[in-house]
């Protein structure tokens, strides 16, 4: 089951990635690291890969924060904290214990920060989507890759 949630939010992140894909790279790259990041969480990963995937999604978050793009900064975030769950404290560890109380509370701390984040975008910058973008690619990408990862914690 792990591997199927895996593959879900591998394919989130590359869409993610295809939905900045027309344009600069500081609106693309992010979402490239993440990509990138994401196959280091595959199931079975050691400590060393998934400290690798929070450092890397965590710089790219902080670039596509200073990019202006706060929505895509939650995404990446939230996916850095969902790395992080996912290392061992204590021992050995898979990546999931069959609980799944954590996994909807991750889920609905994303829902309402990524409603925040477009709402304050909207209401404060009232900045329009860049010519070229497809809103649609990243927003599903978006919700496959954090529902991807916060299914392997469950």
């Amino acid at each position: 089951m792990h591997e199927l949630l895996w593959v879900t939010g591998l394919a989130g992140a590359a869409l993610c990635l295809a939905g900045h894909l027309p344009g600069p790279v500081r609106r693309w790259g992010p979402h490239a690291v993440a990509l990138a990041a994401m196959t280091a969480t595959a199931p079975g990963a050691g400590m060393r890969e998934l400290l690798f995937a929070c450092a890397a999604t965590a710089s790219a978050c902080a670039w596509s924060a200073r990019g202006g793009c706060a929505a895509r900064s939650v995404d990446l975030a939230v996916m850095a904290v969902l790395t992080a769950a996912m290392m061992p404290s204590h021992g050995p560890h898979t990546h999931g214990d069959g609980s799944w109380p954590l996994p909807l509370f991750f889920l609905a701390c994303w829902a309402v920060a990524r409603a925040g984040a477009m709402l304050f975008t909207r209401i404060w910058r009232d900045v329009p989507a860049p010519p070229g973008r497809t809103p649609l690619l990243g927003e599903t990408g978006g919700l496959l890759m954090i529902a991807g990862m916060a299914g392997m914690l469950g």
